[in-house]
């Protein structure tokens, strides 16, 4: 393992921001950053979580320093790549960067594939299993553990800080942040990816949205809603959502070829089918539409879609295999969101 000279917060933080390049709506498009190199500055982040609470410690020698607990709270998504890939590169840097030993306890809740009200046992389950092993960190992946952790922090890991991230931005308006807690958010570019939409199609006056009935799925609708009003022409908004997979390819079937579909998620249909991992059903869409689809989830580039505005991943570039690559790829910076105390 490297060991770090790095120890202090105020260093921490200047690594990150320097680690975050910028790219504006009129900056010129380049190359994505490799492996490893953006994800740093996240990775910097979610230690400083850590180090700010040990930092209130004596030192102690080397040998003696006990290690860094961090709990890396999971949603249902945890086995997709997208997520897969961004744990691990986050956990190899949270490592070599690491002043002391880093030991990391995987925890997962999931919603949609279980809505029954299991909470009140899990969380006992959970109190009981870390009563002995005081955390120094709480990572929470997405808006889900996000909430879960807030919740329950002070029940089953008192004293930890919450680090967060996978969250869209918009999702947390009226959120009040617990103390200790901080994180970056990501930005579902409804906007940027209509605006590419409009550039393919310019006589487009329709944009159909597409869309599950699960909590996530009408969280994404909800943020695209709020986003239509702000593109750069009128549009008439439709709505192709809560319909099984079937009737939801049978549908865009019959869209103008002269509108946009934009694409949000569709995790649960509406006879309660779950999308997971590699689900053909963006695919079903996209070949069943006349008209082109557009989304703003980087991932599903490739796949069906012609492509749109995303936040930025570290290997976001490696997804981009659409037949349409000839379309502009664009990419917005994530919101660092700043400690709370």
């Amino acid at each position: 393992m490297v060991q770090s000279p790095v120890d202090a917060p105020g260093a921490m933080i200047s690594a990150f921001r320097s680690a975050e390049p910028r790219l504006t709506r009129n900056s010129t498009p380049r190359r994505l950053a490799p492996r490893g190199q953006v994800v740093r500055g996240l990775a910097v982040l979610l230690l400083l979580g850590a180090v700010l609470q040990a930092a209130a410690q004596a030192p102690a020698p080397p040998e003696e320093r006990a290690p860094w607990r961090v709990v890396l709270i999971r949603n249902w998504d945890s086995l997709y790549p997208v997520n897969v890939m961004r744990e691990q590169a986050m956990r190899r840097t949270l490592v070599e960067n690491a002043s002391r030993q880093v030991e990391f306890y995987p925890e997962e809740i999931d919603p949609l594939r279980f809505p029954g009200g299991l909470e009140p046992r899990l969380v006992g389950l959970l109190q009981e299993k870390y009563s002995a092993t005081p955390i120094d960190l709480v990572i929470a992946s997405g808006l889900e553990p996000l909430e879960f952790a807030a919740r329950h922090r002070d029940t089953i890991w008192p004293g930890a800080a919450i680090v967060f991230n996978g969250v869209i931005d918009g999702a947390l308006q009226g959120w009040k942040r617990p103390p200790r807690t901080t994180g970056v958010t990501m930005i579902l570019d409804i906007e940027g990816t209509l605006d590419l939409g409009l550039a393919l199609v310019p006589a487009a006056r329709k944009v159909y949205l597409v869309a599950g009935n699960s909590n996530f799925d009408r969280m994404y609708l909800d943020i695209a809603i709020k986003a239509i009003p702000k593109a750069r022409k009128p549009l008439e908004t439709h709505f192709i959502v809560g319909l099984s997979q079937e009737e939801t390819a049978s549908r865009v079937a019959s869209v103008e070829r002269d509108a946009l579909v934009l694409y949000l998620t569709m995790l649960r249909d509406g006879r309660g089918q779950i999308a997971g991992p590699g689900s053909p059903n963006i695919a079903r869409v996209a070949e069943a539409s006349r008209a082109p689809v557009i989304s703003a989830v980087h991932t599903q580039w490739g796949r069906g879609p012609v492509g749109g505005w995303s936040s930025r991943f570290e290997f976001a570039s490696a997804l981009w295999r659409s037949r349409h690559s000839r379309y502009p790829l664009r990419s917005r910076s994530r919101k660092v969101i700043q400690p709370s105390r």
